[in-house]
Order: structure tokens, then sequence, then C-alpha cells
């Protein structure tokens, strides 16, 4: 993309696209008698000439006039660079204050329009306008992209957030790129704080794209499927961006806080990590991870957003491919169980086939080993059994019966005795 520096006002150097507009006044810098060094070479000579000159802190002795004394007084301000940034080293891709310098992530805003609480990020005020303290952003950058890296390398997700024009291609590029959710049309009220509902609508998104992907919109009637169809559009252009996102988020990257303040108040309410870039007419209150910067110009939004992407995009692969593999390494785990498993089955059924077989070789040895009975008896069992009819089934052998006891002698009948007969009187 071709850039151009317009300079309106003596010392300052614009970043605008080819037919675009001012980064921060809106105004249209088209008119030929606007524009001056078009070429890149006296573009970069430009910005050159402006990172070489130090202005001097507001106040100071380099604004007698006292034009903008109730500016920051920078000098005694301004945030150290933390030192654990070089003892540490940083394993992402950096961003030098070149970078920063060429994408115009030091142009702040008019000092008409500042926040005081950005005051320690401001290294001085030029033409009207304040600069911020490159040396900080840079190091703030990095801040942030370690704890991105962290949060992505542990699985977690990123909300990319930015509904402005400048920002809207560049918030999706990064998060598209990472395979992270993003809002880059319209924030949705209660996207956060509300996230069953707003899972509802998402499922109807699916269901209508697997419709639309079956042919099944154009089965329904026509005022139906033009109903179908408007939802369909509405609900990509809101949630398209979101409509993977399984939980809510565990961080959260903003393009200016002011056009966001919603999502940034949800955030807060869940108490969701905020790396936001944030201009000099911003309040970094309540902001976990400030980079101080221009979010008004689209390169700079660009730079500060791939940054960020580039690492969680990192992070993320690293996850995915550990998660891969710790799948894999379960189901190997699995299979081995399973193999064992079966070896012990096999193993133990072979030995109950054994033991089986040991007791049966067992009583046959036994039933071998008894005594036979004598010849003599042999021979009357065969004999009886020749003599009786083949044809006549074997009755079974009846118990001898037991000897009957002898009656008991009768007694004799008792012989009549007979009295003898007294002879009469008188005979």
């Amino acid at each position: 993309m071709a850039i151009r520096a317009t300079g309106g006002r003596e010392g300052e150097a614009r970043i605008t696209d080819i037919g675009g507009s001012d980064t921060h006044q809106g105004k249209h810098t088209s008119d030929p008698s606007k524009l001056k060094n078009a070429g890149r070479k006296g573009n970069l000579r430009r910005l050159k000439r402006l990172s070489s000159v130090n202005p001097e802190p507001c106040g100071g002795p380099a604004d007698p006039a006292g034009a903008s004394s109730a500016g920051p007084a920078t000098s005694d301000r301004r945030r150290p660079v933390p030192q654990h940034n070089k003892e540490e080293g940083i394993a992402v891709a950096s961003v030098g204050i070149r970078e920063l310098l060429v994408a115009g992530v030091h142009f702040g805003h008019q000092t008409r329009r500042w926040n005081p609480k950005m005051r320690r990020y401001i290294f001085g005020e030029r033409s009207g306008n304040y600069i911020i303290d490159l040396e900080q952003t840079e190091a703030l950058i990095a801040e942030a992209q370690r704890f991105a890296s962290d949060l992505a390398h542990r699985g977690g997700t990123v909300l990319f957030v930015g509904t402005k024009k400048q920002a809207r291609d560049a918030i999706q590029e990064a998060a598209t790129n990472a395979d992270m959710p993003y809002v880059n049309q319209r924030w949705l009220g209660g996207l956060l704080t509300n996230f069953q509902t707003i899972s509802q609508r998402t499922r109807r998104l699916h269901d209508l794209e697997r419709y639309e992907t079956e042919g099944q919109l154009q089965l329904l009637p026509t005022r139906e499927r033009i109903a179908a169809e408007a939802d369909l559009a509405k609900l990509r252009a809101n949630l398209g961006g979101v409509k993977d996102m399984q939980r809510v988020p565990d961080a959260m990257f903003v393009v200016d806080l002011k056009t966001e303040a919603i999502a940034v108040r949800e955030a807060q309410r869940l108490r969701i990590p905020i790396i936001g870039l944030v201009d000099t007419n911003c309040d970094p209150d309540g902001i976990d991870f400030v980079i101080p910067g221009n979010d008004d110009a689209i390169r700079s939004c660009a730079l500060v957003a791939s940054a960020i992407g580039a690492v969680v995009a990192e992070g993320h692969g690293v996850f995915r491919a550990e998660e891969e593999r710790a799948r894999r390494e379960a189901e190997e785990q699995a299979r081995r169980e399973a193999e064992e498993q079966a070896r012990r089955e096999a193993e133990e059924q072979a030995r109950r086939e054994a033991e089986e077989a040991a007791a049966a070789a067992a009583a046959e040895a036994a039933g071998a080993s008894e005594p036979a009975p004598p010849a003599a008896v042999q021979e009357e069992g065969t004999a009886a059994a020749a003599q009786a009819p083949a044809s006549a089934p074997l009755a079974p052998a009846e118990p001898a019966a037991a000897p009957e006891p002898a009656p008991a002698p009768e007694p004799e009948a008792a012989t009549p005795v007979e009295e003898p007969v007294a002879p009469e009187e008188g005979k």
C-alpha cells in the first residue's frame, strides 16, 4: 500500500493512505496544495528528521509562550523501561522502535483532547499534538506478548475486538491467523455477561449454515426462505467471528477503549484480562496490559494487532501439537492396555483348560488303577446273562425277602371231665 506524508504544519509528519483521511482530524488530504513529499524517500526523510528532534517536555524552555502549560511534565513522570525485558529475552517476534515509528504509533491526539491519566506515557508535545514515548510502547508490547504467548501455550482463548473502520481488517486477519474469535463489526451487548443467550444465537447460526449447505433453504416457501437468508446474513455479520467460541474467553485484545467501552466494561465485570491499544485520549485505568499508541491509523492498528496475533498463533499451534501428541499417547496407552488385558484373559483361559485336562487325566488314571473282580464271579455273571432271554428286559434285582417267623403252637383242646354222679338215696 502506497503512503504519503502531509505537512499541514511545519515539522509534523502524518502517515495517511492514498485516498484516505488524516489519521486524527478526519480531514481529506487529496488537495494537492496540502500534499508534500509524496515520494517514499521524502516521507522517510521526514520521519527520520522527526525522530531526531527531541522536543522538550510541555511547559519546558522550548515552549516560552506557555501554550501547552496544561500538558504533562514528562521529564520526571516517564515510566522506566523494565529491565527484565532485556535480561530474560523474548522468545517471540519483537517489534522495534523503527517499525513503530514508520507505522505512526507515536502520534497522539491533540493536546486539548488528552486524558491526564495518560501523562506517564507521553514523551512530549509537537505542533499541538502529543508524542507517545515509543520506548515504553516497545517494552509494553513485549510484556503483552509474553502474557498472550503464555496464555496460548496453556490452551487459553484470546478475543480480538475492534469495530472501528481502521481496525476491522487488522483484527479479522490477526484473529483468523491465530484461530481465535473476534468481533469487528458490532459488539452485541451481553456477549460476555450473557453468554448463554449468545450461545443460542450461535447455534442458530450453525443450523442455518448447515441448512444452506444441504440445500434445505431452497426448499422453503419464498417468504420463509427470504427471512431465513436475512437472519443468516445478520448473524454472520454480528456473530460470525465468535460462532466457534465455546466459553468465555480467557483474555481480550481491544483497539480503542472509547469505541469498545461496553466490551471493556463486560470484561472488567468478569475479571477478564485486557490488552488494550490506548491512545492519549483514553483512560488506561482497569486495563491489565496497556499499549500506548495511535489507535486511529490503519497501519498502527495492524502492527500492534499482528504483533499480538503472531505470538498467540505460535502458542496456540504449540498447544494443539501437544494436545495431539497427548491424544495419540493416550490412544496408544489404551491400545496397549487392551492388548495386555486380552493377553491376561487368554493366559487365564489356557490355565483353566490345562487344569480341567489335568483333572480329567487324573480321573482316568484313578479308574484304571481299581482291582478287577474274581474270575469265578465274572463267569457266573456271564452264564446267568446268557440264560436270560435276550428280549426280556433286565429287571432290577429285588432285595431278598426276610424269612417269616414260625407260627406259635396252638394249645390243645381241653378234654371235658365228667363229674361222678352221686348215688341216689333209697336205691
